[in-house]
This record gives C-alpha cells, structure tokens and sequence, in this order.
C-alpha cells in the first residue's frame, strides 16, 4: 500500500453487531460479510480515516501480533475488502 493512503470506511454499508462478530451488507453488491473480532476492531478503527501504519499500531498495542505480521495481514484484509467494496482507500 502506498505511502499516504487513507484506509476508510465505504458509506454503501449497513452492519449489525453479532456478539463478538460484526454482519455488515454492502448495499451495491448486495453482499453478506462476517467480521471476527478482530476485523470488528478494524472496522471500529477505520470509521476515521487512517494510514495503515497507525492502524498497525493501535492493533499492536491491543493484540499479540508484531508490526511487521500486522502490516502483511491487515493490507491483505484491506485489499480484499477494497475488491468487496466495503472499505475504501483515500489518497492522503
């Protein structure tokens, strides 16, 4: 992901939280996603825009998960959800 990219949410989505798990339609695709506790907190985070790297850095500090491995399994997330048209990326 470049430099300067903004991760944000796409405002095409209707969600309900499920116990841990977060349900979340994207209204253009008519889609169904299932979001763990993890993904969740992501989407929390991400409801203002924010860089990768800060958003690495608040899961470090919530999770067990170093910032290398968290940059590597977030952007993969953040890119299949991009795909899905659920979040959206801003250039910063």
């Amino acid at each position: 992901m470049q430099e300067g990219v903004l991760i944000s949410r796409s405002d095409k989505m209707i969600e309900i939280n499920h116990d841990e798990e977060l349900i979340a339609l994207q209204i253009d695709t008519s889609k169904f996603h299932m979001f763990n506790p993890v993904a969740n907190r992501i989407w929390e985070i991400v409801k203002t825009p924010i860089s990768l790297t800060d958003l690495c850095t608040i899961l470090c500090d919530e999770f067990d998960i170093d910032i290398a491995t968290c940059q590597i399994d977030v952007e993969e997330l953040v890119q299949y959800l991009v795909n899905e048209k659920v979040i959206i990326l801003i250039d910063g």
